[in-house]
């Protein structure tokens, strides 16, 4: 091959290496907004959640209440209803909201949750 074939040949092949790399560029997208398409927007409503029911008194009387009613507290299932209960009819009245820590299941943690939708003993003079 001659040297002036060569050149040419060179020549185009490089404007051709070019040509497709300024197309390949100029598809590319420029934004996110490009690249990801916007998604429809629907308007999602609030779950209905349980409704507490707390009594006038204060608060619910862990002392009185039975499972049901117990289970309307912040963490409390059937199974801690129940050991409350049973805490209670084991070893008499709670007279601090402290009290129920005794109770298997329920901590520092889990109490703070439902202690200020409780009243007890103690909490009945004030």
């Amino acid at each position: 091959m001659s040297e002036r074939l060569r050149m040419i040949l060179g020549t185009v092949l490089m404007a051709g290496a070019l040509i497709l790399s300024v197309l390949a560029a100029a598809s590319q997208p420029r934004n996110s907004a490009e690249f990801y398409p916007a998604r429809e927007y629907t308007e999602r409503k609030a779950p209905e959640t349980a409704e507490i029911r707390i009594p006038d008194t204060g608060g619910i009387d862990v002392n009185t209440a039975d499972e049901e009613e117990l289970t309307n507290l912040y963490g409390i299932g059937l199974t801690l209803a129940e050991a409350i209960v049973a805490e209670r009819e084991d070893n008499g009245p709670f007279f601090y909201p402290e009290d129920l820590i005794n109770v298997s299941g329920i901590g520092l943690q889990k109490l703070k949750g439902f202690r200020e939708l409780i009243r007890t003993e103690a909490m009945e003079g004030q």
